[in-house]
């Protein structure tokens, strides 16, 4: 396995829009992964998350499908929210989120605050 890492130098550097898109079910440390995202986003930078949702209101196949995921190693994030509201609380960051198609995904934008950094 590799990694990598990312020095952010002046207040210039960074990015403007981080995308996850339908990956954190598959990404074992996620939070390690949402952590490192937001590091990266300049100030006023968003960060983008698509993912497989909890699947609330589609009750008749919630249970098949999160065993037909599993055999392939993907594994739905149910406190994502949670989690990304603990990120922008600490960063004074704004959070949007949904659950569109019945629960079936979950969309997530935070926004940075402009002239400051994460900490």
């Amino acid at each position: 396995m590799s990694s990598c890492s990312f020095e952010i130098g002046d207040e210039a550097s960074g990015f403007d829009k981080v995308m996850i898109p339908s990956s954190l079910s598959m990404i074992q440390d996620w939070r390690h992964a949402l952590d490192g995202a937001v590091r990266l986003l300049k100030p006023g930078g968003r960060l983008h998350v698509v993912d497989f949702g909890d699947l609330e209101r589609l009750a008749a196949i919630r249970a098949p499908l999160v065993r037909w995921l599993a055999l392939f190693g993907v594994a739905p994030r149910n406190d994502l929210e949670q989690e990304l509201s603990t990120l922008a609380l600490a960063s004074g960051a704004d959070l949007t989120f949904e659950r569109p198609v019945r629960g079936y995904a979950q969309y997530a934008v935070m926004t940075l605050p402009e002239g400051r950094r994460t900490p």
